[in-house]
């Protein structure tokens, strides 16, 4: 779960700004809070509002490229690709910070680290206990070929104090340490918070495809029964999906004739490639014959109880976007999953999203499931679906930086009309339209 993230000098954001997922004292929606022995406690949502180029999206970015700086690493001779505050001049000397604390397996971990366009400055790792919290290391970067990382934590025997000298001493100036510990196999000491960047944490933005339908359900037969359900849930008119096998040869292939020669060639059994296309795999099937794979949804036929299939393609955007976005919902509802969605409303009815948070809500109670989202749909300032310390705003100052706050901060009333509250500009975050004559090129 995550609790809070700290960024500073990243994009929009200059000052350091905190988006925290701890609650506050309203007692609103009380099972959206998740409760453990080390406080703080955890909401399970959070929705985020802003006007255009406010920074809504620039939060999400910043909590992804951390992620991936974690998970994949950088290459030994690259610089990191740092896009700092560059409306402050002094801001491109200044080092970049992130830093998360986060819960997983029962475990509370502050992690965060700084870093400029050639190396990682500063790392740092620590446990939050009951009533303290334990150093497990800290790193420095001292030049460009030497880290020095401290140690808090205490090892079973000078060999493996050795092994793990000489693992940070070997850490890369433009590599994270906890990047380093998992590319040396390293499984005991820094294992959970790295697990969770890894696996617990998944981005969504609108534009890219998280997930594979048809390698979901080539893994898993069982799936496309978890689906159906869903489907009369969100009304969208689909009876079933189903995947079908046709030629790798056929007209229309979006692959070129020699790309898939080669593959012919080189498939193994029961290989499967993936491509870009998230409604397509490429394997070999039991007769030895390299095929597509590709997803199909069902429509009942006027007047006849029978179906007829439909290309993914050939469904509406918002269905496309409930492709997108239903597998989420199936990964929260089993547990132990964070997953932020940047413009979850994006092509969708408004009673969809609404939808989307009340199955949530209610299919995940009791389990550590997190959905965090960007959004302008006003319909979900709802008190009814969301605790006032759930909704947040990011507005930009007259310097350009993205400031964040919550609804909280504002004490509204449980019986006033929030929507109208914010689109009248009470809370902020809204874009202000000028009129045409006040540009300077009408007369």
């Amino acid at each position: 779960m995550l609790i809070s993230f700290k960024v500073s000098n990243y994009l929009s954001f200059n000052k350091e700004v905190e988006f925290c997922m701890a609650p506050g004292r309203g007692r609103l929606h009380e099972n959206h809070v998740i409760k453990n022995e080390i406080k703080p406690y955890i909401l399970k949502s959070g929705i985020i509002y802003g006007a255009n180029a406010s920074g809504k999206s620039n939060l999400i970015r910043a909590i992804n490229f951390a992620k991936n700086l974690i998970v994949e690493g950088i290459k030994p001779d690259k610089n990191i690709l740092r896009n700092y505050f560059k409306l402050d001049e002094e801001n491109a000397t200044l080092p970049t910070k992130f830093e998360f604390i986060l819960k997983h397996k029962e475990r509370v971990f502050r992690y965060g680290f700084t870093f400029n366009s050639k190396c990682i400055q500063e790392e740092w790792l620590y446990e939050l206990l009951k009533t303290t919290e334990k150093s497990l290391f800290n790193r420095e970067t001292i030049s460009d070929t030497k880290t020095e990382v401290k140690y808090g934590i205490k090892f079973r025997n000078k060999k493996e104090k050795m092994r793990f000298e000489i693992m940070g001493e070997n850490t890369r100036a433009n590599q994270l340490f906890l990047n380093k510990t998992r590319y040396e196999n390293e499984k005991e000491y820094f294992n959970i918070p790295y697990e969770w960047f890894g696996d617990v944490l998944t981005i969504i933005f609108p534009k890219t495809k998280p997930f594979n339908i048809v390698l979901y359900m080539y893994n898993d037969k069982k799936l496309c029964q978890q689906f159906i359900p869903l489907f009369k849930y969100f009304d969208l008119g689909i009876e079933g999906i189903e995947t079908e096998k046709t030629d790798i040869k056929k007209e229309g292939s979006y692959l070129p004739p020699e790309i898939l020669e080669e593959m012919s060639k080189s498939a193994k059994s029961n290989e499967v490639f993936v491509f870009d296309n998230e409604n397509t795999i490429l394997l070999r099937d039991e007769q030895g014959e390299l095929k597509f794979l590709e997803l199909y949804t069902n429509h009942k036929k006027k007047n006849k109880n029978e179906t007829v299939k439909f290309k993914l393609q050939e469904e509406s955007d918002g269905t496309q976007r409930m492709f997108d976005l239903i597998p989420a919902l199936l990964m929260l509802k089993q547990g132990n999953k964070v997953i932020l969605v940047d413009e979850i409303g994006r092509s969708l009815h408004p009673h969809l999203s609404y939808g989307f948070f009340k199955f949530f809500f209610e299919e995940t109670a009791g389990k550590n499931s997190q959905l965090i989202a960007t959004t302008h749909d006003v319909h979900l300032l709802n008190l009814d679906l969301f605790r006032k310390d759930e909704i947040w705003f990011i507005e930009k100052n007259k310097f350009g930086e993205s400031e964040v706050y919550s609804l909280e901060e504002f004490k509204p009333r449980y019986d006033k009309d929030i929507q109208n509250g914010y689109l009248s500009g009470r809370f902020g975050a809204i874009p202000i339209i000028y009129s045409p004559k006040d540009l300077g090129w009408l007369k």
